[in-house]
């Protein structure tokens, strides 16, 4: 059964990119966990460790690797994903079904 554990988001209120994403994943009905980097020191330092100290480009979506997995593995990461592209990965993943084309208001 796939839960809010599943899906991790490293975001900021100020990015537009961001909400963009939040939102599809509010339309869809799909559980994530959503950390700001701005407002949460610790979710900052988190994805410091996951990507050095390069360019924290947001937002940062990673999937857990499999069903018996604990831990989110940085291959499964979309970065800044347009809508179409986090539609595609979440239909592959199976957390939404290939037939469903709602159209999101943005």
């Amino acid at each position: 059964m796939k839960t809010i554990r599943d899906i991790l988001m490293y975001g900021a209120l100020w990015c537009g990119d961001c909400n963009r994403s939040k939102r599809l994943f509010e339309e869809y009905h799909i559980p994530f966990t959503y950390k700001d980097i701005d407002a949460d020191t610790t979710a900052d330092a988190e994805l410091r460790t996951l990507i050095g100290e390069g360019n924290r480009s947001i937002p940062r979506i990673l999937f857990r690797s499999g069903p018996d997995t604990t831990h989110m593995n940085i291959d499964n990461t979309l970065i800044e994903p347009s809508n179409n592209d986090l539609l595609r990965e979440l239909r592959i993943r199976m957390w939404i079904k290939p037939e469903i084309k709602k159209r999101l208001t943005i």
